[in-house]
């Protein structure tokens, strides 16, 4: 009984960690879509801005350099799950 347990609480552990990167990513992606110049490209499923763009925006947010070549294929069901969730609590 007590391997189960920990066995369970181990894939809780991952499940909170998987949603918190996802949470993560998430925020960048918003944070970036929100700016000026910044778009989603629905066929890439990636943003989208010009060059020098990018470049000025990552000598301020180095923490954005990954969704520069990063695909999502599931960026809107990520939207809408965490969209919800913020404005519901």
């Amino acid at each position: 009984m007590n391997e189960k347990y920990e066995i369970m609480n181990d894939d809780k552990e991952v499940l909170k960690n998987r949603h918190k990167k996802l949470r993560n990513i998430y925020t960048i992606l918003k944070t970036l879509l929100d700016q000026s110049g910044f778009g989603w490209d629905d066929e890439k499923h990636m943003v989208t801005v010009d060059s020098y763009v990018w470049d000025e925006y990552l000598k301020e947010h180095s923490e954005a350099k990954p969704m520069r070549t990063k695909t999502m294929l599931n960026y809107h069901d990520l939207d809408e799950i965490c969209r919800k969730s913020t404005t519901t609590g």
